[in-house]
């Protein structure tokens, strides 16, 4: 998923903003790894692990972020990505495919390439750096969410897709 990646772009963004706080949640077979990282790097006050979140307090996650990440490495279509420019977020995310078939670079969010921390740093700052412009993603973000990502939306493409094949 490009965590570790997430945490270089840490140490990057924290250099130019040492108050800013990364909330990682979820757990997984990595999380020990990645703790040690973040104590390696001395970023344990900058990089908070919540572990696993409920939906309600997920949401206040979203609604209490500045920008969200989506630092993967490959994915289908990652849900977080959907609910984090549901609640209008900028974000920011690597160019691969799922993340990319959303995502207009510049207009309704970041495309920045894998594996790229220090790109991905650069595009974290810009946004901290310029309200109006983060805003302005996020509007758009979520403009893109209920034009074309809702249930309804969904099951309607669905459905013609069924009509299609009949």
């Amino acid at each position: 998923k490009g965590l570790f990646d997430l945490i270089k772009c840490a140490e990057h963004v924290c250099k130019v903003h040492p108050d800013v706080k990364f909330i990682l949640s979820g757990r997984g077979p990595f999380l020990n790894k990645l703790e040690e990282e973040v104590r390696r790097i001395g970023l344990q006050k900058n990089i908070v692990f919540l572990g696993y979140v409920k939906r309600n307090k997920l949401i206040q996650v979203y609604q209490n972020a500045t920008v969200h990440v989506v630092p993967s490495h490959y994915e289908g279509l990652p849900t977080v990505l959907l609910e984090a420019m549901s609640c209008g977020l900028p974000v920011v995310a690597t160019d691969i495919s799922g993340n990319n078939e959303v995502i207009s670079s510049g207009v309704n969010g970041f495309l920045v390439p894998p594996k790229a921390p220090e790109g991905m740093a650069k595009t974290i700052l810009r946004l901290l750096h310029d309200t109006v412009l983060r805003e302005k993603i996020g509007r758009a973000a979520r403009k893109t969410i209920e034009e074309h990502y809702t249930w309804d939306k969904i099951a309607d493409n669905i459905l013609k897709c069924y009509e299609n094949m009949l």
